[in-house]
């Protein structure tokens, strides 16, 4: 990820303010993929239940 290699970078240099933007996006991407993943798990934990519950009656 260090890929700025000259010293003298200030936090108005464009490189920077666009890895700031790229490592936001990362972590908004992973928060949402986060989500689907919880929301798959519900639907497999729902179906596993409803279908324990078929099996029951």
């Amino acid at each position: 990820m260090s890929s700025i290699s000259s010293p003298n970078v200030g936090p108005g240099d464009p490189e920077v303010a666009n890895q700031i933007q790229v490592v936001s996006f990362m972590a908004s991407a992973e928060m949402f993929l986060y989500g689907v993943y919880v929301v798959l798990f519900g639907f497999y934990v729902s179906i596993l239940m409803s279908e324990k519950y078929c099996d029951q009656f």
